[in-house]
């Protein structure tokens, strides 16, 4: 890989990592998009795909005791039964259209935070499911499950402990299913596994920066930060898809 283009990379999964470490979600919303505007769609998903699933594979044992298991449960349920769907729009649809796809999606997500908080009542599972659906479509077909559950979460009532450490652990089933899919529907396009390696230290360094900056978020600052992080995915992603269509 070229110098240029590796260092802006690193730099975005460095800061993806950090924000994924952090809050629980991150890398799909900037190290995806970043990757999306270098590379390949398929490589651009797939690396994404592998350097989320390390991040939740090693944050996971230091974090399973605060997993709320049972919108878990619902989350991966309904994400099940969204991957058929989600391998279509990885089969058929181009990179203009994944990233037109993955900013309604995050708007979505972005808008949701902004309904009041549930007090009072216990959690939805026809809501937990359909969001485990659109999670699973969003999996195999953009590499981000993690937006819209973790809106839900938060919507829920939970804390954000209890978001962090679910999201993460959702991501372990979820990655596992989507990259199966993903590979088995790119077999005929050359995959290039180098990427991931090349990105691997900045995740890394992310992830250490991210474990620290945790602790010090506070509750105000983590729904801040989340606000944040998809608006500004949001129109990354328009601004990339407009150029990929300009002439």
């Amino acid at each position: 890989m070229d110098s240029t283009p590796l260092l802006f990379l690193s730099a975005a999964v460095f800061i993806a990592g950090t924000l994924q470490a952090a809050t629980g979600i991150g890398f799909g919303l900037i190290g995806g998009p970043a990757l999306l505007t270098q590379v390949a769609a398929s490589d651009a998903l797939i690396t994404s795909g592998l350097l989320s699933a390390g991040i939740a594979i090693i944050l996971i044992p230091k974090l399973r005791r605060q997993i709320a298991w049972p919108d878990l449960k619902r989350l991966c349920l309904g994400g099940l039964a969204g991957l058929p769907l989600g391998a279509a729009v990885f089969a058929l649809a181009g990179g203009v259209a994944l990233k037109a796809g993955a900013a309604m999606m995050v708007l979505f997500a972005f808008s949701m935070l902004f309904i009041p908080i549930k007090t009072g009542t216990g959690p939805a599972p026809k809501t937990g499911l359909a969001v485990g659906f659109i999670s699973g479509v969003l999996a195999v077909g953009l590499s981000m499950p993690g937006p819209v559950a973790a809106a839900y979460m938060m919507r829920e009532g939970h804390q954000k402990a209890a978001v962090r450490a679910t999201i993460l652990a959702f991501f372990l089933p979820s990655y596992a299913a989507a990259l199966s899919l993903q590979i088995f529907l790119s077999r005929e396009i050359e995959t290039d596994w180098s990427i991931a390696l090349w990105l691997a230290p900045g995740t890394l360094a992310g992830i250490v920066i991210g474990q620290l900056l945790s602790s010090r978020l506070s509750e105000h600052a983590f729904r801040l930060a989340l606000q944040i992080v998809l608006a500004a995915t949001i129109v990354s992603l328009l601004f990339s898809a407009i150029g990929d269509i300009a002439p």
